[in-house]
């Protein structure tokens, strides 16, 4: 699942979240200037493992019955090789394993610039809902839909690796990363569009093995993470497939009736 994004304008190497990267500087905590937190600060997160019980990606659970995801954790995998573990903040033992039924990446996602990088999971048995295992809400669909301003602070959450290049830590962490302004991210990222947020600060960001999971703001679930260019690089925000696009908001509710 290692690959990287030709940009049309410029050439950059960027480094999908869920994966390898040999770049930047090791910056102290979990994801990037992180904090270690429980799961029950963050109930809608779950880790997606491997047959062999590595957490490659996360989601979030948006009902009893569905999770949410980046398509690209997912493009080469079947229902058959994920399981996923939700309420614990150690990927290796606690909650619950639930299994997947059916996979649903967006028809549009576009791997050349992780386009539309979303997909949704359906579980085999509903979530045991607790103080652990609970749904974030998604924004309301059939309103006027808009991602969260610049300048909001949203929470960013996951196993990700502490820098690039470095290994998923045993405990969940968290983040808070501020929205970028739209146009000025896209002078870092030229091939960003309207399906995409950018979401950073100064030696805090997500990081490769946080891929899909939440970006977050009064438990409305406006981000998934995407995709980034290293992890807390200078001038380089991390960018997530954006919840709150009409396109991205209709396919959900389209397959999930959320």
């Amino acid at each position: 699942m290692k690959y990287s994004i030709l940009l049309y304008l410029v050439t950059i190497i960027i480094a999908v979240k869920g994966d390898n990267d040999n770049s930047t500087e090791e910056i102290d905590g979990k994801i990037v200037g992180g904090y270690q937190t429980d799961i029950t600060f963050v109930p809608y997160q779950v880790a997606l493992l491997n047959n062999y019980g590595g957490v490659f990606c996360g989601g979030s659970i948006i009902s009893q019955w569905w999770i949410i995801t980046a398509a690209h954790c997912v493009r080469s995998e079947n229902a058959g090789t994920i399981r996923i573990r939700a309420g614990s903040s150690d990927y290796t033992q606690g909650g619950s394993i639930y299994y997947i039924s059916q996979i649903y990446s967006h028809p549009s996602y576009n791997p050349q610039i992780e386009d539309y990088d979303i997909a949704l999971l359906s579980v085999s048995s509903s979530f045991n809902f607790g103080s652990g295992v609970q749904a974030v809400m998604l924004p309301p669909f059939g309103q006027f839909l808009r991602p969260p301003p610049t300048g909001t602070q949203m929470l960013a959450s996951g196993w990700g690796y502490p820098w690039a290049g470095g290994s998923s830590p045993q405990y969940l962490h968290a983040v808070t990363v501020t929205v970028n302004d739209f146009n000025q991210c896209s002078w870092s990222y030229p091939t960003l569009t309207d399906r995409m947020i950018c979401a950073s600060d100064a030696g805090r960001d997500t990081c490769q093995a946080d891929s899909g999971g939440p970006l977050v703001v009064n438990n409305y679930l406006y981000g998934v993470t995407s995709f980034g260019n290293g992890c807390a690089t200078p001038g380089y925000p991390g960018v997530y497939a954006n919840v709150a696009n009409y396109n991205i908001r209709a396919y959900i509710n389209q397959i999930t009736g959320l």
